[in-house]
């Protein structure tokens, strides 16, 4: 595992906390922000909750390293983990993992 599945990893954790719904998911099982203000933002749930808060409010920026990922992977033209095999049937994964960061740009913007 190198650095930039790294980051990946974490461009994608991101992302799945940038696309929590507040109202249809987080305030029915009581993580709502509302509920964790004040003394209980210093506790665990707490911290979490401001996570996923920070990360809904920097969709932006986060919509501009997915693209900026994904132009990686266009340019670099293989994936990482693929580089040490020269079967032509690993060929089109690559296109399946570009085309699936593309469409996580989508559904955060």
């Amino acid at each position: 595992m190198g650095l930039w599945t790294l980051v990946e990893g974490f461009l994608l954790l991101a992302n799945a906390l940038a696309i929590l719904n507040e109202d249809r998911f987080l305030a029915p099982r009581g993580w709502s922000f509302q509920e964790y203000s004040g003394i209980k933002r210093n506790s665990f749930k707490g911290q979490i909750l401001g996570l996923i808060y920070a990360t809904q409010y920097l969709r932006v920026p986060l919509i501009l390293l997915n693209l900026l990922c994904i132009v990686v992977k266009m340019v670099s033209g293989s994936d990482p983990q693929l580089d040490n095999r020269d079967d032509s049937r690993y060929a089109g994964y690559v296109n399946q993992s570009v085309l699936q960061m593309s469409y996580e740009v989508v559904a955060v913007w």
